[in-house]
């Protein structure tokens, strides 16, 4: 619940000394409560106040986890790790859930690696059996504990704590995990795959044919010839581009397990910002620039050849030759330049004045506010008409489109400028 209210003090103290739901209700009912709160925060509220009644808090403890529950960490100021952690007792999943993402981020101090000594605190719940997980721990060279020690290193903060926790320094100098960082580990060591491939040039090829193929079954075998042959890095776009076309999940969670041990949080972010049914251009573009597995150049192309989507980068956040290619392919004829309905464009980059021999270009419906700077920068002595209809300028004021016309005619007389 990321919400941000008034703190507690501003609050009744005497709803968190109820006991009970009906409570609650009544209490509610009969104060302006709701004034501050929706109503699904109201019902929350009463869930975690028959949680702490269950559990016997006392008044500060109670209003220690309201605190707790609306992100109003800096009231808890005097409270130690060992404190928050009693919480995870309490049988309410919107209260462990938010202690357990703050300690986790507080104390991120090391990831988790061989020689680390681990104590799961609670229950896994993510695993069915904890044994087998303890023996799954231990096989990567990570010691499993059950009790705190000095030698303690990391804790997996669980669920379903039932035993009081002995009060200790050594609480605020280990690492906090949550279960999904637990499980990023373990499935970063099961398979090794290596980017110096072993697959030739031809295998390489079929494999991407396989990946191509609308059939499952052709994918599926792609995917396993990827996990005993490794992995090449020119393949990273063929997966990424089965990642965002295919419906299968199984699927596309199993290309996310192929390409983990190469990717970062951002890689990541990028593999998900793109699906079948929708993308956030702005959070792809992002991403891809500052990510170390993906080749940015090569995924925009793609999604341009596939939806039409991403001119804005390949022509303005790319190198010069990568921009000169993509105009190349957009060029027809090598004079006419088509970028109809490329609605994330917005400008035109200077590389464009080494194509002086265009004639006609073709800007409508389109993200333009006015005429095309480089245009205006640079000579096009064989330009006649540039068709910016149904574009953003055509939809600002007619001020604006007279004095972006007058520059243009200014200097292209000859030229029609359609708005």
């Amino acid at each position: 619940m990321y919400i941000n209210k008034p703190a507690f003090k501003e609050f009744p103290l005497a709803f968190m000394g109820l006991e009970s739901i009906q409570q609650s209700k009544k209490f509610v009912n009969t104060t302006n409560f709701n004034q501050f709160h929706t109503a699904k925060e109201v019902a929350e509220l009463r869930k975690v106040v028959k949680a702490c009644g269950d559990a016997k808090l006392n008044l500060d403890a109670r209003k220690a986890a309201y605190a707790v529950l609306f992100d109003k960490w800096e009231e808890l100021q005097d409270w130690t790790v060992s404190q928050l952690l009693q919480f995870l007792r309490v049988e309410n999943v919107t209260l462990a859930s938010h202690i357990i993402r703050f300690l986790a981020k507080k104390y991120d101090k090391n990831p988790l690696k061989d020689g680390s000594e681990l104590l799961i605190l609670g229950k896994a719940t993510k695993w069915k059996n904890q044994r087998a997980l303890k023996a799954r721990i231990i096989e990567e060279e990570v010691s499993c504990v059950s009790e705190l020690t000095e030698s303690t290193t990391h804790v997996l903060l669980g669920g379903q704590l039932e035993k009081t926790l002995e009060k200790s320094d050594s609480w605020e100098n280990v690492t906090y995990l949550n279960q999904a960082q637990l499980k990023d580990f373990l499935e970063s060591k099961e398979d090794l795959f290596l980017k110096d491939s072993s697959l030739s040039d031809q295998e390489i090829e079929n494999i991407r044919l396989l990946l191509s193929n609308p059939s499952e079954e052709n994918v599926q075998l792609a995917l396993q010839l990827l996990r005993t042959g490794g992995i090449p890095k020119p393949i990273f776009t063929d997966l990424f581009a089965v990642h965002v076309v295919h419906q299968n999940k199984k699927i596309r969670k199993s290309i996310r397990k192929l390409l983990r041990p190469f990717m970062d949080e951002n890689d990541l972010k990028a593999l998900l910002s793109c699906g079948q049914y929708f993308y956030n251009i702005n959070g792809l573009e992002h991403y891809l620039v500052n990510s170390s597995c993906f080749n940015a150049y090569e995924i925009m192309l793609w999604l341009f050849k596939e939806r039409g989507i991403g001119s804005n980068f390949l022509l303005n956040k790319t190198t010069e030759e990568q921009a000169k290619a993509f105009i190349k392919m957009k060029l027809k004829k090598g004079r006419f330049l088509n970028f109809q309905e490329c609605k994330d464009l917005k400008n035109l980059p200077d590389v464009l004045h080494c194509f002086p021999e265009i004639e006609k270009i073709n800007l409508s419906k389109t993200g333009f506010i006015g005429v095309p700077k480089v245009l205006l920068k640079y000579d096009f002595p064989n330009l006649k008409k540039v068709d910016m209809r149904h574009s953003v300028i055509s939809y600002l004021t007619i001020k604006v489109r007279k004095l972006e016309r007058t520059q243009f005619e200014a200097k292209y007389p000859d030229c029609k400028l359609i708005l």
